[in-house]
């Protein structure tokens, strides 16, 4: 499979394999949809990733922060 753009990346929660400009790396993540995690007030949906100990973390740097392309991890 090829990388995708980003905006045809499902948004059901499925665990995908996104590739980060700003990093330059590929990292596994997510549309976060749970606002039960975070303060309702300041919650958005958006993309998140994994960090080395399982932790969901959300790009919020903004739109120059967010990954660009996506494929599936299965």
């Amino acid at each position: 499979m090829n990388w995708q753009p980003i905006s045809t990346a499902p948004k059901n929660g499925s665990r995908l394999l996104f590739w980060d400009n700003k990093r330059n790396m590929a990292i596994s993540g997510c549309w976060y949809t749970d606002p039960g995690r975070d303060d309702p007030s300041t919650y958005e949906p958006g993309w998140s990733w994994w960090s080395a100990d399982d932790d969901l973390i959300m790009w919020d740097s903004g739109p120059d922060d967010t990954p660009s392309y996506w494929m599936p991890l299965e």
